[in-house]
Parts: C-alpha cells; sequence; structure tokens
C-alpha cells in the first residue's frame, strides 16, 4: 500500500505537511487504536526525536519550540556583533577566527533547526539545502578548531596538541571532496570522529 505521508529533507513540502521548522506528517483519525509504521532512510547521520501528537497540542508545540530557537539565534547573533565590532577595531586574529566560527555556528544551527526548508524551500531545491546543511556541518567544525587553536597557542600549550589540532582541520577538504562525490554519510561520519577527538585533545591541552 502506499505511505500515509512523505517527507524529509530531499523532498517537497506536500498536502500532509504543514509549514513548521520541523518535519510533520499529518496522519487521517482513526476512531480504534492502530499500528503505524515509519521508515527512516538517510545518506547521512541519523537524528531523529519522534512524536504522535493532536493537531491543536502540535501546533502550540511549535510555537513554543520557534520562540526558544529565535532566542537562542539572537543570543549568537549578539556574541557575532560584538566581536565582529572589536575585531574591526583591533584586528586581533583569534576575534577574527571567532567572528568566523560564530557566523559559521548561526548558519550551522539554523539549518539543523529546520530554518534552512523553512525559508529556502520555496526557492531553492531540497538537495541544495540538504548539501548546504552538510558543508555547514564540516565547516563549522573546521572553524571551531581553528579558534581553539588561534586561542591556545598565546598560552604557549604542548606542540603535539596544536600539530594534532591542525591535521584535524586538514581533513575538511577530504570531508568535502567526500561529500561532492556522494559519499555523505563517511564524510558525516569522519567529521563526528574528529569532533570526538578533538574534544579529548583539547582537554589535554589544557591540564
Amino acid at each position: 500500500s502506499s505511505p500515509l505521508a512523505v517527507t524529509g529533507d530531499l523532498t517537497l513540502a506536500g498536502p500532509r505537511e504543514y509549514p513548521a521548522l520541523g518535519l510533520h506528517a499529518l496522519l487521517p483519525a482513526a476512531d480504534t487504536p492502530r499500528e503505524i509504521y515509519l521508515r527512516l532512510q538517510t545518506t547521512s547521520t541519523r537524528m531523529l526525536e519522534l512524536q504522535v501528537l493532536p493537531l491543536a497540542q502540535a501546533l502550540q508545540r511549535d510555537r513554543l519550540e520557534e520562540l526558544a530557537t529565535t532566542t537562542y539565534l539572537g543570543v549568537l547573533a549578539v556574541a557575532l556583533l560584538g566581536a565582529l565590532v572589536h575585531w574591526l577595531r583591533t584586528r586581533e586574529r583569534v576575534l577574527g577566527a571567532f567572528v568566523v566560527k560564530q557566523a559559521l555556528c548561526i548558519g550551522w544551527s539554523m539549518a539543523l533547526l529546520g530554518y534552512g526548508r523553512a525559508l529556502l524551500g520555496p526557492v531553492l531545491p531540497p538537495a541544495w539545502i540538504d548539501g548546504g546543511t552538510s558543508v555547514l556541518v564540516l565547516t563549522y567544525v573546521a572553524a571551531s578548531l581553528f579558534f581553539d587553536h588561534e586561542l591556545l597557542r598565546e598560552y604557549r600549550p604542548p606542540r603535539w596538541g596544536l600539530w594534532l589540532l591542525r591535521g584535524f582541520i586538514a581533513l575538511l577538504p577530504l570531508e568535502l571532496l567526500m561529500l561532492a562525490t556522494g559519499h555523505a554519510s563517511l564524510a558525516l561520519q569522519l567529521n563526528a570522529i574528529v569532533s570526538g577527538l578533538a574534544v579529548v585533545v583539547l582537554i589535554a591541552i589544557v591540564l
């Protein structure tokens, strides 16, 4: 039988989907209990929170989530603006690294929170938005590590720590190449491994 609804990053909004940041599907009501099966298909990493709610409750939850995410993005934007103004006055290298990292953080956050699909869905193909999200994920991790490198090197940390951070950052072109050649899952998995190892290295450098 045909599915009740299909939704995702690579699909256009259908008749059973209402505008919201998250992915939604409207299911027909039933008078008796029933089982609904969900199939998840992805070429990238998986992170899923699934809820089945009455429409009124779902709409209320959406509004609360939009308020929370807007507040979160506002805090990120204030930090970016303050750092940008300070960098324009001082031209400090570490501040410049923070500005780039923070700008990518805002783009990364907006993409993962669903703003990319909600705002750009009517004008860009879904594949472009999905690919752009993956690029933001990869570049944000590299930019964060570069900022950590620039910040920590002022405190004369162990050389091996800085070399490891540089090695992690140098993997970005490889990850982007993997993404461009259709290996998005491997690229994002490698990026996740790099993120985990980098945390251990950063803790060791600080200690």
